[in-house]
């Protein structure tokens, strides 16, 4: 790393720390009772410390307080921890810093290099990060003093970060509960209460849905007078259903035909880009093609997204529905208002409680079910009216939405800014007084020398035993 300050050296990781890599307990499972020593898997790392959910009775590999733990297998390989008192599995290694480079120190400087780290992996999508990975990772190394002063700037600068992050979630919070509040306003006809003063000639006296029951509706809000509660078959003239056979998980190029995956009716729009490619042109059935302006529903899924839908808008490329979507027959008219009510705290209920199967990973809701739900009816005019209020305030909570986003998007970009100062000697300014680097690195190669000789000690006693008994 050139441009370091004079007093700076750059190194490699090896000459700076033990490191221990994690291995699975011995002869016995983990447990979820508290009984034996906290066991620390990559699932469990938090924002900053690791989560305790298991203990081992038979420990084998031990991470320590001012360690830093790095997540070497899996999915998350490439993320990191402060080390705690706790066994560590495989997944897991304990990066242990000699005297003379501070734990923090440490830790910052890896969160510079996690996107490195994750990209360099030997395994696939489940990537491997080798303790040889590790040791070689090169680092600048300032003085002691200067580590210090590097810390204390950062996590000042990383609080104040932090304040202004979590005012821009409770923002974005708070915008996601005005709009589930428009959502009810809208469904009980709050939000229309004025304009059915103004237009009572485009009201409409609905009867009754005998269909439901009076216990049914108890959990229901109290509806105006020309409205009423009935079921979403009613307007649901068919169900198309896609079919599942194996295509292969990348987006199809553009004179190739792809199916689209549940993920892309999962977050509020169509996504194309959320495919996978048929490679069997047996399988191709123009009739599940998505088409615009079609009305498409996951039927499984965790419970928190089974039953997302939407409205698609755009269609650029040819995808047909996968086993897991459903396009739902409904009259052009009648998809906002009936998309934004199952989108609503109301329809979520009606969805999930209408949910099956035993496992939160993974929730189907049938056809008929879907047909079962209930909604609130009123006029089409008036339906018309409550998508057209909620689209102006949406529009708006969407510009704010953009907004918080594009700035937590720069308070990221500035704590990088941030940390790639810190570690080339320009975020805090040096002492002259400060004992160089150099005199540092060899004082901590020759703690590294004492720690490792008895190891040595030990191999040459092994080799001498197996040579006298040679």
């Amino acid at each position: 790393m050139s441009g370091l300050p004079i007093s700076w050296l750059n190194t490699h990781l090896e000459d700076l720390i033990t490191l221990e890599m994690g291995q699975a307990p011995a002869g016995s499972k983990c447990n979820k009772t508290g009984n034996g020593t906290p066991f620390v898997k990559a699932g469990e790392f938090g924002s900053t410390h690791p989560v305790i959910r298991e203990w081992t009775t038979n420990p084998l590999r031990y991470g320590k307080q001012g360690d830093v733990f790095l997540c070497v297998v899996g999915a998350t390989s490439g993320k990191i921890n402060y080390g705690i008192e706790c066994a560590i599995g495989r997944s897991v290694a304990a990066l242990r810093p000699y005297l003379g480079l501070e734990t923090h120190f440490l830790y910052h400087f890896l969160s510079t290099r996690i996107m490195h780290l994750r990209s360099g992996t030997a395994g696939s999508a489940q990537g491997v990060i080798s303790k040889s990975d590790i040791n070689f990772i090169s680092i600048p190394l300032p003085p002691l003093a200067e580590q210090r002063r590097i810390v204390a700037k950062i996590e000042e600068l990383f609080s104040e970060l932090d304040a202004g992050e979590e005012s821009l979630r409770r923002a974005r919070w708070q915008l996601g509960v005005y709009r589930q509040s428009l959502l009810k306003q809208a469904f009980e006809g709050k939000l229309t209460k004025q304009w059915r003063k103004q237009n009572p000639h485009l009201l409409e006296s609905l009867a009754a849905d005998n269909d439901i029951s009076a216990d049914e509706l108890k959990p229901f809000a109290e509806l105006p007078a020309c409205w009423r509660y009935t079921r979403l078959g009613r307007f649901i003239h068919h169900i198309d259903a896609g079919k599942s056979f194996r295509c292969e998980e990348r987006r199809p190029k553009p004179n190739e035909i792809g199916v689209a995956k549940v993920s892309a009716v999962t977050w509020g729009e169509y996504d194309e880009a959320e495919s996978k490619t048929c490679i069997d042109p047996s399988k191709v059935n123009p009739s599940y093609f998505i088409r615009e302006d079609d009305f498409i529903l996951s039927r499984a899924n965790t419970i928190e997204l089974v039953g997302a839908c939407v409205v698609v808008r755009r269609v650029t490329q040819p995808l047909m529905l996968s086993d897991k979507t459903l396009r739902l027959g409904i009259d052009d008219e009648r998809k906002s208002f009936l998309l934004q009510y199952l989108r609503s705290h109301q329809g979520r209920r009606e969805i999930e409680k209408r949910s099956t199967g035993n496992q939160e990973s993974m929730r189907n809701i049938g056809q008929e079910r879907i047909r079962s739900i209930v909604i609130p009816e009123c006029s089409l005019p008036e339906q018309q009216e409550i998508v057209r209020l909620l689209d102006e305030q949406f529009t708006v909570i969407e510009q704010n939405e953009r907004e918080i986003g594009a700035a937590l998007k720069r308070s990221a970009a500035l704590r990088q800014s941030i940390l790639k100062k810190a570690f080339t000697g320009q975020l805090v300014p040096q002492d002259p007084t400060d004992e160089p680097a150099s005199v540092l690195l060899e004082r901590i190669l020759k703690e590294r020398v004492t720690h490792s000789t008895p190891k040595k000690n030990a191999k040459k006693s092994a080799v001498g035993r197996k040579s006298r008994k040679g």
